[in-house]
């Protein structure tokens, strides 16, 4: 705090979604993860960006990540790392029954669509891993960049990069273990 009073940090703005579904509006900072909600199941989704068809795709699931959200679950499912001051959406399938089914980054200015094309399949849209809601056959999830941005304060030195390849070191052995 003692930082911040003698004005010395930087403050960073972050884009969220704004989650659409049936008349109902969620927030996601990171992402949103939408799944089947009975293991080991596949949902087919139709996805859609500003009104055009990108993908029609048989998958375990589905994640649009905000660029913060970017080296979170998303990278774990093959994402892009991408630097939060750009303005952009990921796409990204979970396990997709297609090998030409590629992560998309799209603008924060479009629309996404996504539509569950599977008659007597549900999914389970999770925002953030905190709200869990449920969508059925044909109905559509929407995503788009909410009015107001966020904003973080950031006293620290490390910026971005520097935190990313820290947090890809961390899950293997160190060199401090004796391994090179």
């Amino acid at each position: 705090m003692n930082k911040v009073l003698k004005g010395n940090y930087h403050k960073e703005k972050r884009s969220k979604l704004v989650v659409t579904h049936e008349n109902h509006q969620y927030y996601a900072m990171n992402e949103v993860v939408i799944m089947t909600n009975k293991p080991a199941k596949m949902l087919h989704f139709e996805i859609q960006v500003d009104g055009e068809t990108i993908e029609e795709v048989r998958a375990d699931g589905l994640i649009i990540s905000t660029p913060s959200g970017s080296t979170a679950y998303a990278m774990s499912a093959g994402g892009p790392i991408v630097d939060p001051k750009l303005g952009g959406f990921i796409i990204i399938p979970i396990c997709p029954y297609k090998l030409g089914a590629r992560p998309f980054i799209v603008s924060d200015n479009s629309e996404i669509t996504v539509k569950l094309l599977k008659k007597g399949k549900s999914a389970v849209f999770v925002m953030d891993g905190q709200i869990n809601e449920e969508a059925s056959y044909l109905e559509e999830i929407k995503f788009k960049k909410a009015e107001k941005d966020v904003y973080f304060i950031r006293t620290s030195s490390k910026y971005f990069y520097e935190k990313v390849k820290d947090k890809l070191g961390e899950g293997g052995l160190s060199k401090q273990q004796g391994c090179l």
